[in-house]
């Protein structure tokens, strides 16, 4: 298995993968936005993603997404692992775990404070990844989103 950083050649099979988490998530199947969407995220430096190869010569099969941020308190940058994705044929082959201990040695490297992410209560395989890497479940903050561009009531 190799993990890669990925760059702009990089783009359109990352976007593949990504394409395929985002309908994991019931969101529509839309190829050209998902690389359209990394092209920016990597040309603006807004992200970093890292890809999982399962061997040396089969393409991609997983990825992992980390958006930059901060925390006022701890006077420092954390990075938030936004998206994690391994293809439905590679899972249970450790591509998961070894995207997460990329990012925990990417952040490391670069003096983030820490690493923060969420996933759906019903997503119990990634509850348990995080779990077998030391991730603590929140217990003492509320999670709250504000949608924006839809009608809300006061």
């Amino acid at each position: 298995m190799r993990i890669i950083q990925a760059e702009m050649h990089h783009a359109e099979e990352a976007a593949k993968l990504f394409n395929d988490y985002r309908q994991f998530y019931n969101q529509d199947n839309n190829l050209e936005g998902c690389i359209q969407f990394l092209i920016e995220r990597i040309e603006k430096k807004e992200s970093v993603i890292f890809l999982a190869y399962p061997s040396a010569h089969e393409q991609a099969s997983g990825f992992i997404q980390l958006y930059p941020s901060y925390t006022s308190v701890g006077l420092g940058r954390i990075w938030i692992i936004n998206d994690l994705y391994v293809a439905e044929n590679a899972r249970r082959k450790g591509l998961g775990e070894s995207l997460m201990m990329q990012a925990r040695k990417f952040a490391e490297e670069n003096g983030a404070k820490r690493l923060v992410l969420e996933t759906q209560i019903r997503n119990k395989g990634a509850q348990q990844l995080y779990e077998s890497l030391f991730y603590k479940k929140g217990i003492e903050n509320y999670h709250y989103e504000l949608e924006l561009g839809k009608e809300t009531s006061a």
